[in-house]
């Protein structure tokens, strides 16, 4: 900043400067709020690569300042890696291996995918796992036994069948925990990131956005009514001051949308990561998604499906009747597939039209679900670019006086 601009910055009093630093930090939201694919595509893209490459560079940093993972870790993955080039009897025990660890992963990313963002990210449970239970549930009720496979290019298809054997609730609570405790661990881990950030942000003296913002809503009047969400906003607040973990817990333990301000009071408040991790593993992956399971493998039977088709068939809603059912054919001729009395494989009937519907409905809300993530990368990396343009017009103004 030039000479005349330092007498420029002389000249405001204390009252005018935070005045002028207020309507600075307000442009830049309004300015953050617009940097998307759409409006500045190019500056979106290269924000988006600017956070993936720091996080690649401090995770390898990580990696190499820690000997103990530097001299277990890289050898045991080298090792791992030497064994896929050498033949041998351990092939089939290392394809089965890499197998499940592929499809741990798949439910491991999916949890996180599905709480970072700020809320902006889609909900995979919605994607995928709960259309998993359902197709668990329909499977084992067509093959009246859970002798089948969930992954893999035989998933879901009956290996035998006893139709006078009942399917036990446990049985098919044991056939999904491990997707559904998987991917209730990740979302855990995706709680991680904004209790970061907003810890880093009290250690250093600053004031996280989001934080400030609920602030600003708890301080609101009483004569000032709230919507639902804010005042969602402040009863977790209060409830996290005075309860510490266990609210962390109640707030994990149910599905709950502003989950993420939780993160980011708790680290504002320095309570302690693994208080905080502790109480929203327990809570996601250990209460909260298991209950989900078993309230779907209560609801995703073919019992209360049907009564569905009635209720739809006493609406006139025969064209949403239509659909159900077919999925219903459609799947029981899945599930049929590769199990006949006679050892002989029958083909399964499938239908085009509605195998295309879901598919683009699928590819929407994927690709909607990663835009968004790219979205709030982006800002976020904006987010730190206009801290230190603040912090340099305070230090100039400080040079100034």
């Amino acid at each position: 900043m030039n000479h005349s601009n330092h007498h420029k910055i002389s000249d405001y009093t204390d009252e005018q400067y935070d005045q002028l630093i207020t309507r600075k930090k307000n442009a830049q939201r309004v300015s953050r709020k617009k940097l998307t694919l759409f409006s500045s595509p190019i500056r979106t893209v290269w924000l988006f690569l600017c956070v993936c490459a720091s996080t690649l560079k401090s995770y390898i940093s990580y990696l190499m300042a820690n000997k103990f993972l530097r001299f277990s870790f890289i050898p045991i993955v080298l090792s791992y890696g030497f064994l896929h080039y050498v033949e041998g009897p351990h092939e089939e025990i290392l394809s089965t291996f890499d197998d499940f660890m592929v499809w741990t992963l798949w439910w491991l990313g999916l949890g996180v995918l599905s709480s970072v963002g700020l809320g902006t990210g889609m909900h995979s449970g919605l994607l995928f796992l709960f259309p998993f239970i359902a197709q668990v549930c329909l499977c084992a009720t067509e093959c009246q036994s859970l002798d089948f496979a969930t992954r893999g290019p035989n998933a879901f298809v009956c290996l035998s069948r006893d139709s006078d054997a009942g399917i036990p609730f446990l049985g098919i609570f044991k056939k999904v925990f491990w997707p559904c405790f998987i991917w209730g661990v990740g979302t855990a881990i995706g709680e991680i990131p904004p209790y970061w950030v907003s810890r880093a942000a009290a250690r250093a003296g600053e004031e996280d956005e989001e934080f400030e913002q609920i602030s600003q809503v708890s301080e609101r009047p009483w004569w000032d009514p709230l919507d639902i969400f804010n005042w969602m906003k402040v009863w977790m607040l209060n409830w996290l001051q005075r309860y510490g973990f266990w609210a962390i817990l109640l707030f994990g333990a149910w599905p709950n949308m502003a989950f993420d301000l939780c993160g980011i009071a708790c680290g504002h408040f320095g309570i302690s990561f693994w208080t905080f991790f502790g109480a929203t593993f327990t809570g996601k992956a250990l209460i909260k998604v298991n209950l989900q399971a078993m309230f779907f493998i209560l609801i995703f039977s073919e019992h209360l499906l049907m009564k569905v088709i009635d209720v739809l068939s006493s609406w006139r809603l025969t064209s949403l009747k239509d659909v159900i059912q077919e999925f219903l054919l459609t799947q029981k001729a899945k599930y049929h597939q590769g199990f006949n009395p006679d050892g002989a494989t029958s083909t399964a009937t499938q239908s085009p039209l509605l195998a295309r519907i879901w598919g683009g409905i699928m590819f929407l809300f994927i690709a909607g679900f990663a835009i968004s993530i790219v979205h709030s990368l982006a800002q976020s990396r904006q987010s730190s670019i206009d801290k230190a343009e603040i912090e340099n017009l305070e230090k100039n103004r400080q040079k100034s006086r």
